[in-house]
């Protein structure tokens, strides 16, 4: 059994604003064949275009893992310079490839450290990056032509970087035959030999170190010349308990400041018990407490110092004091603000809505930090912030997401009771959306026909449903999804970064989750009774921005409109019910009947449970038993992945033959230089010496254009009769 490990990891990626996502990124923890207990981050950026920068990068990968897992090699450094050496092998070797760079992290988990020895490898320009006690560090360094030529001493960081092909990248994956491995570290470093010194020896990491390699999406300078993502907000989540959401977090930031190229990052936390949640829609009530308790402190000895009958030289000293004192409160607030609840913006308390008339009335400018308003069933608002998790009670509300910079909203959700959901990204052009499992919510953008909202199902991520400047409803139940076009422009792919297909207004289409895949189990018109549902939830919100012109779902319902009621059952057609179940108890502060009131309560309408789980307040329910949650498990019932790969869940990604292409796609799967038959089949290459357009392996003649046989006079010798009396000229 391998020993408990103290670190947790993540990798993500997006698209960002390219058409291919050419990064990739992932994070690994496995015992080597020589018995090393590694835990590896890597991320891949791949150049080349029409896919081939996306297999670049995959191939280097996993290439670069695979030999790693097969290598009997006890010296990290070592193994990791023959593990990307052999990527590159096979990426030039591969014509259909493009380039990529590559940065991995490996910590050896031994017995001399709890959190493991830290060692390193990078080919081009792909971060590391260290984030210990408060200070960030950049640990190995740019492959390109300005500190190619510092490191050697033919230039100074000016000189270096004011040519004109500064930034070229000097080594790639791919590029040539052999590639230079470099194992340094630079932080602080004089010079390369030492930094190759430190390389071979690895770091120790400690409490609460966080570790990230990232691809330049992130760390690139944006049109304010400052990094998508600020060095001093790396530092403000560097100590999250949160893995995941602050990876996310950081591809946020890149891409809601509009970074140029795809963003990925691999992050690896060290546990400690500084860790805390750094959400920044979170709000601590120290953040009040203290200031208030000093300002209260403040203001007594004020009064003292007036009272009292001191002499001046006395006064002078107490004002000193007090001076003193109102400084230590504001460094102690600020610091506790980054502490505790780290948020790029102040937080602006809530304000009530205008009162709701019949028709939109303008509901306030929008603050920093600011991107919405949230508006109960009761009229009640506030502002919405940016990456906040909106929630619905027993009663619906809506959400007004705004453009960021001028401040006009655009974009509308309607959530049913019960729904819950995240602003995931906001650009001036789109919002992207994450339904949280059990959810029904409606989005309408009409009449913003240039702006779109993308909804993610967080039970089949794999998937988006795209409505532009038009309405669209997504709903789950248990293991089926609903999605229906009410007007505009709808489409939906189920492959991330697939092509989309056109969803037809008035039309809905029904799918089933297996895995993290979803699969349409049936498709119609939109139902009349859900039309009526969702008119009843817009017309309900003829509130302060709420609609604009009419309800669009109004136009499906028959005249005069049917009372809304509960669904009845439709199979395989997802059903929803919007009244409490009647397990719930009925004193309403103590909603779920388990005896713990509704404020003291983390799991208010859950009587099984009085403090949420990672999985909120579902059951962190593990089917597969692989160590990762359900509702962290894109295949929660494969033990051997958590998500889907290339091959989907229930199937390896195993590349047999170290190909580039894993089994499940590869038509020849234990030869390397193949992926179809082809016409003289695996283990045969479909060579044509001769050129005469048949293969070799069909070719008795094969270095002779003229003949497939040999016929009578051989290879090479043509069966000629001049002469017409059947006997080829060779025997005449």
């Amino acid at each position: 059994m391998e020993e408990r490990t103290y670190l947790s990891s993540f990798a993500a990626a997006d698209i960002g604003p390219r058409d291919i996502l050419e990064d990739y990124s992932t994070t690994e923890e496995f015992v080597t064949a020589g018995g090393l207990h590694l835990t590896v981050g890597v991320v891949c950026d791949g150049v080349g275009g029409v896919q081939s920068g996306e297999r670049a990068a995959f191939m280097t990968a996993n290439t670069t893992l695979d030999f790693m897992r097969r290598s009997t090699d006890t010296i990290v450094p070592r193994m990791l310079t023959q593990a990307i050496q052999e990527a590159n092998t096979k990426v030039f070797n591969d014509s259909t490839s493009g380039k990529s760079t590559i940065a991995i992290m490996a910590i050896h988990h031994d017995s001399q450290s709890p959190y493991g020895r830290l060692y390193i490898a990078s080919v081009g320009d792909s971060g590391i990056y260290l984030v210990r006690d408060g200070d960030l560090k950049r640990l190995n360094t740019d492959h390109n032509v300005a500190n190619e030529m510092i490191w050697r001493g033919e230039a100074t960081p000016e000189q270096a970087f004011a040519l004109q092909n500064a930034y070229h990248l000097t080594r790639a994956i791919g590029i040539a035959a052999e590639v230079e491995v470099d194992i340094g570290f630079y932080y602080n470093a004089p010079g390369v030999d030492q930094a190759h010194e430190r390389g071979k020896a690895g770091i120790a990491l400690e409490e609460g170190d966080t570790l990230f390699a990232c691809s330049d999406g992130l760390t690139d300078l944006g049109e304010d010349n400052l990094p998508y993502v600020r060095n001093e907000e790396f530092i403000a989540h560097a100590l999250d308990n949160d893995v995941e959401r602050t990876a996310r977090l950081f591809l946020t930031y890149a891409l809601r400041r509009g970074t140029h190229d795809n963003v990925s990052i691999a992050l690896i936390f060290a546990d400690s018990k500084k860790r805390r949640s750094t959400d920044p829609t979170r709000r601590s009530p120290m953040l009040y407490v203290i200031p208030g308790l000093v300002a209260v402190l403040i203001a007594i000895l004020a009064v003292v110092f007036v009272m009292s009958g001191q002499d001046d030289a006395e006064k002078k000293e107490l004002e000193s004091e007090l001076q003193a004192l109102q400084s230590d409160q504001q460094t102690a607030t600020q610091l506790r603000i980054i502490e505790l609840s780290y948020t790029p913006t102040p937080s602006p308390t809530f304000t009530p809505s205008p009162t709701i008339t019949p028709s939109p009335t303008a509901l306030p400018t929008l603050a920093p930090g600011q991107v919405g308003y949230i508006v109960q069933a009761d009229g009640s608002s506030g502002p919405l912030e940016e990456f906040a998790e909106v929630e619905a009670g027993d009663e619906p509300l809506y959400v007004s997401v705004g453009n960021v910079i001028t401040a006009e909203r655009f974009i509308y959700f309607y959530f049913e009771p019960n729904t819950s959901g995240q602003i995931l990204d906001i650009t001036n052009e789109r919002v992207n959306f994450l339904l949280h499992n059990g959810g029904d919510i409606f989005v309408q953008s009409k009449g913003y026909e240039n702006r779109e909202t993308e909804v993610e199902v967080e039970a089949a991520p794999r998937a988006r449903f795209n409505v532009r400047g038009s309405c669209m409803s997504v709903q789950q139940v248990d293991d089926l999804v609903q999605v229906a076009c009410y007007d505009g422009t709808c489409s939906y792919t189920l492959e991330r970064g697939g092509e989309y297909v056109r969803l037809e207004a008035g039309n809905r289409i029904d799918l089933e989750i297996s895995g993290s895949d979803l699969e349409i189990v049936d498709s119609g018109d939109i139902a009349i009774e859900d039309a009526a549902r969702y008119d009843a939830l817009l017309s309900r919100f003829f509130a302060p921005g709420a609609i604009i012109g009419q309800s669009c779902a109004a136009g499906y319902v028959p005249t005069p409109t049917p009372t809304p009621s509960p669904r009845p059952t439709r199979t395989p057609r997802p059903t929803r019910t919007n009244t409490p179940s009647s397990s719930q108890g009925s004193n309403p502060n103590d909603r779920d009947g388990d005896g713990v009131v509704n404020s003291e309560d983390g799991c208010p309408d859950n009587s099984e449970m009085v403090w949420p789980s990672e999985c909120g307040c579902l059951p962190a329910t593990d089917r597969d038993g692989d160590g990762t949650a359900d509702c962290r498990d894109s295949c929660p019932d494969d033990p051997n992945k958590t998500t889907g790969g290339l091959c989907g869940c229930g199937v390896r990604d195993t590349d047999s033959d170290g190909d580039g292409v894993p089994n499940c796609n590869d038509g020849c799967r234990n030869d390397p230089n193949k992926t179809a038959p082809g016409v003289c089949g695996c283990g045969t290459p479909d060579t044509d010496s001769d050129g005469d357009g048949v293969p070799n392996c069909n070719d008795g003649c094969d270095n002779d254009p003229h003949k497939t046989a040999p016929g009578v006079c051989g290879c090479g010798t043509p069966d000629t009769d001049s002469d017409g009396d059947g006997v080829p000229n060779c025997n005449d």
